[in-house]
């Protein structure tokens, strides 16, 4: 809890500077941990956990009852002789108790430690489950994040473009004015220009959509100088996969071994004392017809000796839960080995089209160069200029969009084995 409150005080620190800097993915992801609602589930389990424990500790102390009772019966006790000179006393028919009953455990064949562990590991796997749910949340500010950049490059580049045809334009308006070039040349490009304005006010109002969508997860406020880091990633390709689902099925093995234990403590012996303090009508001699207290000490043992064998039908039940469990690890983890092994191929995909791109971008780059000045010697016409100038943009743009598919797969293979 206290670990809770410092973060989220730091996180109203830092989180109005974002409006003027750059974020980070891992701030994202270090903010969704702390402002998603499911981050505070894990200290209701703790105070769920605390609250168990001492429940059961208290049932290890003196047991008090109060109860009471009022009867009427038709028959009652009677002696079946007369003795001259001597008032034998009548019994009532309608009764009364009211008793105060005191219950200690003595000896509960380990109950207690048994039930202390289970309530213990039903805690981390309540924990550990929240750990689940909220790496799918880690997935989601990914997914959004990287759109994000997306957007930003395509908006980037579509923007430089613009530019670019805003410069040409300018040149051919004064050749139009010369009359070296006919008029509808510069429609081609206005044209052109349009459509570009066009998808940069899509990718703004997407943009601006995964921003709201961001602030959701985070509670990061972004405002229009805040920029976005590319991630750099780090791949270790000898690290061990440390997924939360992992271990939440080897605590639920766990589990399975505790409930055992609880089964084997169930079928102990249990030793006990008691005590009944009481008054009534009658007491303990139920030949007095009077109102008396009564009190009764003692001690008492109890012992399931033939259940039908119960306790071993539920290990064996126990057991083939195990096994289901450990089954389904096998499963699990033969998954998560084929999807890292898919991984690790994007990855090298990503890096081989990555510099195969900045080549193309380079010898794009010549074409369009000469396209510019064959344009303004009026060999070619602007379309030409402008098929030429969008495949060198379109070039540029597939050089930033696998930088950004690079960072999303060896981001991705960090999620994969829980390092994220």
């Amino acid at each position: 809890m206290k670990h809770t409150i410092l973060t989220l005080a730091f996180l109203l620190v830092l989180i109005p500077s974002v409006r003027s800097q750059a974020l980070t993915l891992q701030t994202c992801i270090d903010s969704a941990m702390v402002n998603y609602p499911l981050s505070r589930q894990q200290d209701v389990y703790a105070m769920k956990t605390e609250t168990e424990l001492l429940t059961i500790r208290n049932s290890n102390l003196p047991q008090i009852d109060l109860t009471g009772r009022a009867t009427y019966q038709n028959e009652v006790i009677e002696l079946p002789l007369t003795i001259p000179g001597m008032d034998i006393p009548e019994i009532s028919k309608d009764q009364y108790k009211i008793q105060l009953e005191i219950n200690q455990a003595l000896y509960k064949g380990g109950l207690t430690k048994a039930q202390k562990s289970l309530a213990n590991i039903d805690n981390q796997i309540n924990n550990k489950q929240t750990e689940v749910e909220l790496n799918k949340v880690k997935a989601e500010v990914v997914r959004i994040y990287y759109g994000i950049l997306l957007d930003d490059e395509l908006e980037k580049v579509s923007r430089t473009y613009h530019n670019t045809l805003q410069s040409k334009l300018g040149e051919m308006e004064t050749m139009i004015e010369n009359g070296v070039i006919l008029p509808s040349s510069a429609d081609v490009i206005r044209a052109e220009m349009l459509s570009i304005e066009q998808k940069i006010t899509g990718f703004q109002i997407r943009k601006q959509y995964l921003l709201k969508r961001l602030s959701l997860y985070t509670g990061i406020k972004t405002g229009g100088n805040t920029t976005f880091e590319l991630p750099q990633q780090t791949i270790d390709p000898s690290a061990s996969q440390q997924r939360p689902e992992y271990e939440l099925m080897s605590l639920n093995i766990q589990k399975l071994e505790a409930m055992k234990s609880l089964t084997k403590a169930q079928s102990r012996p249990k030793a006990f004392a008691f005590s009944t303090l009481g008054y009534g009508r009658p007491g303990f001699n139920y030949l007095s017809n009077d109102f008396t207290t009564y009190a009764i000490v003692g001690a008492g043992l109890s012992w399931s000796l033939w259940n039908w064998n119960k306790y071993s039908n539920q290990r064996k039940i126990l057991d083939f839960s195990g096994q289901a469990i450990k089954i389904s690890q096998q499963s699990f983890e033969t998954s998560l080995n084929e999807k890292l092994l898919e991984l690790k191929a994007e990855i090298e995909t990503q890096k081989s089209m990555l510099k195969k791109a900045e080549e193309i971008a380079e010898l794009r780059k010549r074409v369009s160069e000469t396209s510019a000045r064959q344009m303004k010697n009026g060999t070619i016409t602007s379309s030409r200029y402008i098929d030429e100038l969008q495949k060198y943009k379109k070039a540029l743009l597939d050089i930033e969009i696998y930088k950004i598919r690079l960072s999303i797969a060896e981001t991705n293979y960090l999620w994969a084995l829980g390092k994220l």
